[in-house]
């Protein structure tokens, strides 16, 4: 049996990030939003999805996943596709996300 590993998260103003977990499908866990860095004096909401070993944690901005043309939810969507190749190295996803993902 594979261990569970335990991930605290919260968001200053990025959206939330994308669990590419070892059977290859991708979620995005639900994080309460917060405001960014700097301009609250209030704590930060978090939350602790549980995550099978082996699982990557994707982090990125919204300047990735939007634009005037483009909602987050699409944007999101397409991150996710990429991640879920299969058989692809975490290497192969950065530059295929960098290089050739954005609108």
């Amino acid at each position: 049996m594979r261990a569970r590993v335990a991930c605290v998260t919260s968001r200053a103003g990025h959206p939330p990030p994308a669990i590419l977990r070892p059977d290859g499908k991708v979620s995005v866990p639900d994080v309460p939003a917060g405001p960014p860095l700097g301009l609250a004096t209030l704590p930060y909401e978090s939350t602790e999805p549980e995550l099978p070993e082996g699982s990557v944690i994707a982090l990125f901005g919204d300047g990735l996943v939007e634009d005037r043309r483009h909602d987050i939810d699409e944007g999101i969507d397409r991150l996710s596709t990429h991640l879920a190749q299969p058989g692809v190295t975490l290497e192969d996803i950065g530059g295929t996300v960098v290089v050739g993902y954005c609108f």
